[in-house]
């Protein structure tokens, strides 16, 4: 059975007013045979008109004995009749008769409510029909039912819906459509469009609709939408004037920041190009800046560094023009994160200086939170991490204090890196849970994709790599539906770092020209710099030196031009170790000279210690033990200072080594001990792996066996479920042992 589709009036007809389509809907309801199935539906885009027109027409069938009973539906259903009967079960006092003699398994209620009839009016089905979904599940249980509705519904089926899920049932349920009596239809009412766009379209507090559930949003969402068909509407009857089109803007823009909120980016790229396009017709300067500056958001997130700067720019120069003080405060706080991506982190200081000044003179309190959240990352890069700790403190306290659910996830997220870097995983663990958990509750699929990505890094630091892997493919997908190039590209390259550990070099070079592809796209310099550094990793471990120091130069050089000196002394590193392989130690002292420098230049106290480990291994190669013992000691010292629990773990690792090669099996074994308790603590398998395989070599050079080979067993195990190739040379120790037992009984 088919069924001509909704379509709404023409202007060839002239519309009745309000008043008379509620006598008409009041009319069919008071003529309904009692005991008798009957649909109507009604056209109605708001629920604050919708819930006046509704006490309109109590008014006008509550003389004729009729009751209204509803059901206020808040969130989708895929069946709409079992809560119609539990409705009615509720409201009625007794069964049918002719209704249990023809259905004697179900009775169906009589209509004897107040001693009269009974209309039965549906709100919020359209929650169930959301407009990207081609086919909800409730279109085919209406239009499957339709039978059930007549034998169970005895009374009229009264819905209301907005204009667009009108449409959808017509086309998606034709048979259901085709029994309705008729189509009600209730135009925008101008007063009720501007109360609710003045409760809907405008919050005080700038960040109200960023802090909403993701449920929330989806409801503010419908609002808007149909706020925005009620503008368009009016505009077709005519009454459009400039206030109208301003609100229309204003709608569109509000969209496209809830879209923006929800990680649905190219959805909110629409909506701000189409504002955009409305506010320069009208000629409003204001309103095009602050879209543009939206539209150079997006394009930051999505990676488009170049288009991102343009649209900063312009939005800029207007801000400027119009003396916009706040606004240009905005702008530059954005161009600092944009200097800070691309590595010019002395720019990002002096824009985030810029920017940090003005909101303080404005008393514009959200905005110094976001700045002082930045000054944080800042000192983060940089490795003055007390200082970085500081900052966000401070920022999440103000942020606590005006409610901004979405920048406390944000200031948590970074605490947890925080404490990763110091590596405190618990805390990290425990700082990334507490993120997630507000990033879904505010369906921030950005938050949740990041938060992903970095508890990811965190199993892959512990040598948990099946759920590094895991975690990193969740990110990927997210990343890949928002659109969002950068993540794609970030989660590419730890995909090719994991590929790379388990000694699938092919696949750890794909991931890699992939990310790096991706990269040079988006004209990501630092992170195609970071991808060289990686690639000139993955040569070396081949063997092609000539081709590790090609692109650790390429890297270094990048770096150097951004300005980027963390990730400069992070590449002269690995060229020192690459020197530091090939036997050139005079060359790789140099170099690891120079990465020192960089480290004690910007005060990266966690790039200076390792630095001085990295020393100390190169002491001990030459034989010079108490120069080793000397630079970890340094190094030891400045990882208890900073709270850094890896770096110490690693520290006492490479003492303890110190001690075996100088004869005292005791000290070697009391750090290794202690090195291995840390790595517990942190939950660092890979490393407990490794440390458990030093104290079984320390076991069989003192001859015994039995406990170098139960230490041999316990790291294997770990390695293995690890999937670490490291496994291999626990394997060969474990049956090396073994068969020493087995000659000595032999």
């Amino acid at each position: 059975m088919s069924a001509p589709t909704y379509s709404p009036p023409t202007d060839e007809r002239t519309p009745e007013s309000v008043d008379e389509t509620l006598r008409r809907l009041a009319r069919m309801l008071d003529y309904a045979a009692p005991g008798r199935f009957v649909l109507a539906l009604v056209k109605c885009n708001l629920p604050a008109q919708r819930r006046d027109l509704v006490e309109r027409i109590r008014v006008l069938v509550e003389p004729l004995g009729m009751a209204l009973l509803e059901v206020e539906l808040t969130g989708p259903v895929d069946k709409l009749l079992p809560i119609l009967r539990e409705r009615l079960a509720g409201s009625y006092l007794a069964p049918l008769p002719e209704a249990e003699a023809a259905h004697e398994a179900e009775s169906v209620p009589a209509l004897r409510e107040s001693g009269g009839k009974v209309a039965l009016f549906v709100y919020g089905l359209e929650h169930s029909l959301p407009s990207t979904e081609r086919n909800p599940p409730i279109l085919a249980h209406l239009n499957l039912l339709r039978q059930l509705f007549q034998r169970d519904v005895p009374c009229p089926l009264v819905i209301w819906l907005p204009d667009y899920a009108l449409t959808k049932v017509a086309r998606g349920a034709p048979d259901f459509w085709a029994w309705r009596s008729g189509v009600y239809e209730f135009p925008p009412e101008p007063e009720t469009a501007q109360r609710m766009a003045r409760m809907t379209v405008y919050d005080e507090t700038g960040h109200v609709t960023s802090s909403l559930s993701a449920e929330a949003k989806r409801e503010r969402m419908h609002l808007l939408a149909r706020l925005l068909d009620d503008y368009r509407e009016l505009a077709l009857s005519g009454v459009e004037g400039s206030r109208e089109r301003h609100m229309q803007a204003d709608i569109l823009w509000k969209m496209g920041d809830v879209h923006y909120d929800m990680g649905e980016w190219a959805e909110a790229r629409t909506r701000y190009e189409e504002a955009l396009e409305l506010a320069r017709a009208l000629d409003e300067p204001r309103t095009v800046a602050g879209l543009l500056h939206l539209l150079g958001l997006l394009a930051q997130v999505t990676g488009d560094l170049a288009e991102a700067r343009r649209l900063y720019d312009e939005s800029l120069a207007l801000k400027l023009d119009l003396g916009d003080r706040q606004g240009i405060a905005s702008t530059l706080h954005e161009l600092g994160l944009l200097a800070q991506a691309t590595g010019d982190l002395a720019e990002a200081r002096r824009l985030y200086d810029d920017a940090g000044r003005t909101f303080k003179e404005l008393g514009a309190k959200k905005e110094q939170a976001a700045v002082l959240h930045q000054f944080a990352t800042l000192a983060q890069v940089t490795g003055d991490l007390a200082e970085a700790r500081r900052l966000y403190d401070q920022s999440l306290t103000i942020k606590r204090e005006l409610g901004n659910q979405r920048g406390i996830a944000l200031t948590l997220h970074q605490l947890a890196m925080l404490a990763q870097d110091t590596g405190d995983l618990a805390e990290a663990r425990r700082l990334y849970d507490q993120s997630l958990q507000l990033a879904r509750e505010l369906g921030n699929r950005q938050g949740i994709a990041q938060t992903l990505h970095n508890l990811a890094t965190i199993a892959q630091d512990t040598g948990d790599l099946a759920e590094a892997r895991r975690l990193y493919d969740q990110s990927l997908q997210l990343a890949r539906e928002l659109g969002n190039k950068q993540g794609i590209a970030q989660t590419l390259h730890n995909l090719a770092t994991i590929a790379q550990d388990t000694s699938d070099l092919a696949e750890g070079r794909r991931l890699y020209d992939q990310s790096l592809a991706i990269k040079r796209e988006l004209g990501d310099k630092q992170g195609i710099a970071s991808t060289l550094n990686q690639l000139g990793t993955l040569a070396q471990v081949t063997g092609d030196l000539a081709e590790a120091r090609r692109l650790y130069d390429d890297a270094e050089r990048i770096f150097d031009e951004l300005g980027a000196k963390k990730e400069q002394a992070t590449v002269l590193h690995h060229l020192a170790m690459l020197a530091q392989d090939t036997g050139d130690l005079a060359e790789a002292r140099r170099l690891y000279d120079q990465s020192l420098q960089l480290a004690r230049e910007l005060g990266n106290r966690q790039g200076i210690a390792q630095t001085l480990g990295q020393l100390a291994t190169l002491a001990q190669v030459t034989g010079d033990l108490a120069e080793a013992h000397r630079l970890y000691d340094q190094s030891l010292a400045i990882a208890r200072e900073l709270g850094d629990k890896r770096g110490e773990a690693l520290t006492l690792w490479g003492l303890a080594m110190i001690a075996n090669d100088q004869g005292d099996p005791t000290q070697a074994r009391l750090d290794y001990d202690r090195s291995l308790t840390i790595f517990r603590e942190l939950g660092d398998k890979k490393n407990i792996g490794g440390v458990l395989h030093q104290l079984g070599m320390l076991a069989e050079e003192e001859g015994n066996l039995a406990e170098a080979a139960r230490l041999f067993e316990e790291s294997l195990k770990l390695l293995m479920e690890l999937g670490s190739p490291d496994a291999q040379v626990a394997r060969r120790s474990r049956e090396r042992v073994r068969q020493r037992i087995d000659n000595r009984f032999a």
